[in-house]
């Protein structure tokens, strides 16, 4: 019951943000007060780049909704998954740089096919690397990598950051709904605790397996495995 209280208000403050830097850049442009054509191309790309985090922060808390309710169903097609993970990639590379960060993406080449749903993968990239941008930004070097291999006659997908990784006594935790680590009041790191829940759901939907874990290097990462399409 705290956690969902924790949630119901961070929530409301990561609605507030963006809804309050889209109001503000709003209302200048409204009223003709930016002074230059420059000035309203970045206050235009604000807008934009606010309503796409106001997007993903309303889609996951619905598609949390439809896996609570066992209502989520996915439309699974064989594929490579490569096309989807780089796509989502260059999707959130504009917000990833606006933090500073450096956002790298390897393969290992040809992949094996596999089953997936292209709007589960999307979302499921999107929350990993908006977690590891939340969560590296304590580290020495912001950089997070995102790499696909075969695996096991499947894919895996990882997501690497450059951060201190994350405690022992939370991570047994991290993909636990509304888990946060942080009391709601002191936290310093924005999120409303559903992102890692959400990755886990829509990835056990499509037949995967996700972990998390820190890295002898640093860092924290999380690995996904699409088992091979003929399995």
């Amino acid at each position: 019951a705290e956690r969902r209280s924790d949630f119901v208000a961070a929530v409301s403050h990561e609605l507030k943000t963006p809804l309050t830097a889209i109001r503000m850049y709003g209302e200048m442009l409204r009223d003709g007060i930016v002074p230059s054509d420059a000035n309203r191309q970045e206050y235009y790309r604000h807008i934009t780049a606010e309503s796409e985090r106001l997007s993903r922060l309303i889609n996951n808390v619905l598609e949390f909704a439809r896996l609570e309710k066992g209502t989520r169903d996915v439309a699974l097609t064989t594929g490579a998954v490569e096309p989807v993970v780089r796509e989502a990639v260059e999707l959130v590379r504009p917000h990833v740089e606006a933090e500073g960060f450096v956002l790298r993406v390897e393969s290992d080449g040809a992949l094996p096919p596999v089953r997936f749903e292209r709007d589960a993968l999307l979302q499921v990239v999107f929350n990993l690397i908006d977690n590891a941008v939340k969560y590296a930004r304590d580290g020495a070097e912001r950089w997070v990598l995102v790499r696909t291999a075969a695996a096991d006659g499947g894919v895996r997908l990882a997501v690497r950051d450059s951060g201190p990784g994350v405690p022992a006594r939370h991570l047994p935790h991290v993909f636990e709904p509304f888990y946060r680590g942080e009391r709601e009041l002191t936290r310093r790191h924005k999120g409303t605790g559903l992102g890692l829940a959400l990755v886990r759901g829509l990835v056990e939907r499509m037949g995967g397996h996700v972990r998390g874990r820190n890295l002898d290097g640093g860092g924290f990462e999380v690995t996904i495995d699409f088992p091979s399409s003929r399995g």
